[in-house]
């Protein structure tokens, strides 16, 4: 019986993501990373990737957008300073573009980035609270709005982000641009600005 579970164990295929490689390299009389880091020779390292599934990003009825059409649209916030470069989602259906605004007043914030985004054109503007967060992360509020064929979403969070930090009374802004396909929004409208 212990023979047939142990050639039963041989056999199976790995079913976890951790340290397969190195199982895999084991069987094939390779050399694990850590022989091959003494031996002076740097694997390449162990990496994850983090896939964004459709279904995460935009739903039907959205396309493909390129930042070079949404940078023009990225609203000047007085008060924000941009922190990453804008960035395309995996499927390409989502540009997001991170800034850090100095202030962390709820509320403030919230009335400049209204004033901000009419003062730019956009219209259909709400905003929505989040229930209390959990730590470390407390995302305070969301606020969308529409622009020709184009949405915006932005997530307004509070935290020790090593670029926009949470003790130096400052936010980050985490703005999501989509494009209709039909110039018209999906969904339910948005909710009435507060």
């Amino acid at each position: 019986m212990a023979l047939a579970l142990a050639s039963l164990a041989a056999f199976s295929g790995c079913t976890s993501c951790s340290g397969c490689d190195r199982k895999e390299s084991a069987a094939k009389g390779g050399e694990s990373p850590a022989v091959a880091a003494d031996a002076g020779t740097s694997p390449a390292p162990a990496r994850r990737h983090r896939i964004v599934p459709p279904s995460s990003e935009a739903g039907p009825g959205f396309e493909k957008v390129s930042i070079p059409e949404i940078e023009a649209l990225v609203p000047t916030v007085p008060g924000a300073t941009q922190i990453a470069p804008p960035m395309l989602t995996s499927v390409g259906r989502r540009v997001n573009v991170v800034q850090c605004y100095d202030g962390n007043q709820p509320e403030k914030v919230k009335a400049v980035l209204v004033k901000t985004l009419e003062g730019a054109g956009w219209q259909s503007i709400a905003t929505r609270d989040n229930p209390p967060p959990q730590r470390p992360f407390k995302q305070l509020f969301k606020v969308t709005a529409e622009k020709e064929q184009y949405r915006l979403t932005i997530m307004v969070k509070s935290a020790p982000f090593h670029d926009c930090r949470e003790d130096q009374k400052k936010v980050r802004l985490t703005m999501s641009f989509f494009k209709r396909t039909d110039g018209v929004s999906e969904g339910p409208p948005p909710a009435p600005l507060k």
